[in-house]
């Protein structure tokens, strides 16, 4: 349908990468990436360096590294996969009828690119359903209406072959999901909503240092540094040039007075500046969904006594799941 309608084509194609197009002119005008900074820096500096790379060998290796992760995405997130190779055999088969059914087509064709689109750029293994469930939605609803169409999804003796194998591929998903669900709300709530709540209450105008920044920018009005570089672009480019270290961090938190970290992002600690002074940990005893089940909180230009104190006091708000340490008299 897309050769017959070639004009509809173009024009379909200009308005989908219009907004991508416009979104990374304004980031590059800004001095930021023209990728957005969660593809460049979470998983993707292949794709970036594909991108922007300017020589034969380089693209090369980023185009290896995209599809060792693209393969590597599809047998984890199998359930996707399975969705995806069915939405491949509706298209082929509407195409081979040469019927006219341009919702069908259209739709079966744009799901199949995004969700190929999602295991390269997006996709994350393991309990992070939430990354995924838009795109198992928009696969059900093009299975709903091939399925109204007998033969176009499978012939009619292997309908019932069909129901089985996408009952079996979704099932565990389903039970997966449901079940990580109120876990997975608590584990966050235990440790970043605790930390948002210590800030609040102790140093709610501070300038702190985080490397997960989402529920304390949300809910406090601290002022942040985004220490993994999503939304701090001066750490964000010295990942991308690989410079990222002890003084890029020094540099960033010249204000901050101190610092909340995972010491696993940063070789355990190793990799942050020698003159932050660590005063305490937390560990949640449960985790589920957190990336690292420890907090690490490090003096920076604010009192380490002074810190560890407030943590002290704090410390009765905590889940009966966090353990306290504290690494200073």
């Amino acid at each position: 349908f897309v050769l017959r309608d070639k004009l509809t084509a173009v024009l379909l194609i200009l308005s989908a990468i219009t907004p991508t197009v416009v979104f990374g002119a304004i980031s590059v005008r800004a001095g930021w990436f023209f990728l957005p900074s969660t593809l460049v820096l979470k998983k993707n500096i292949a794709l970036a360096r594909f991108i922007l790379s300017a020589n034969m060998s380089g693209i090369l290796e980023a185009l290896t590294e995209m599809l060792r992760t693209f393969l590597a995405q599809a047998v984890v997130a199998c359930s996707i996969t399975f969705l995806l190779a069915t939405l491949l055999r509706i298209s082929l088969s509407l195409h081979k009828e040469q019927t006219e059914e341009p919702i069908l087509k259209s739709s079966a064709l744009v799901v199949l690119i995004a969700g190929c689109l999602h295991l390269l750029l997006a996709s994350v293994a393991g309990q992070a359903y939430r990354y995924e469930a838009y795109l198992i939605a928009l696969e059900l609803l093009v299975l709903v209406q091939a399925i109204c169409r007998p033969g176009v999804l499978v012939p009619q003796l292997h309908t019932r072959v069909y129901q089985i194998a996408l009952l079996a591929f979704l099932t565990p998903r389903i039970l997966g999901s449901s079940a990580a669900l109120v876990i997975s709300a608590t584990n966050i709530n235990e440790q970043q909503g605790a930390l948002a709540r210590f800030i609040s209450e102790y140093y709610p105008n501070a300038q702190v240092g985080l490397n997960d920044i989402g529920v304390v920018s949300f809910t406090t009005s601290a002022k942040i540094v985004d220490l993994f570089g999503l939304a701090q672009r001066d750490i964000a480019w010295a990942k991308y040039a690989g410079t990222y270290g002890p003084e890029t961090l020094s540099l960033a938190t010249s204000n901050t007075q101190f610092a909340v970290v995972f010491d696993s992002w940063f070789g355990n600690g190793q990799l942050l500046p020698a003159t932050w002074v660590k005063v305490a940990e937390w560990e949640h005893e449960c985790n589920f969904v957190c990336t690292d089940p420890r907090l690490s909180f490090y003096a920076i230009h604010e009192d380490a006594g002074k810190l560890g104190n407030a943590l002290l006091q704090f410390e009765t708000k905590l889940s009966p799941h966090t353990q306290a340490t504290y690494l200073i008299p």
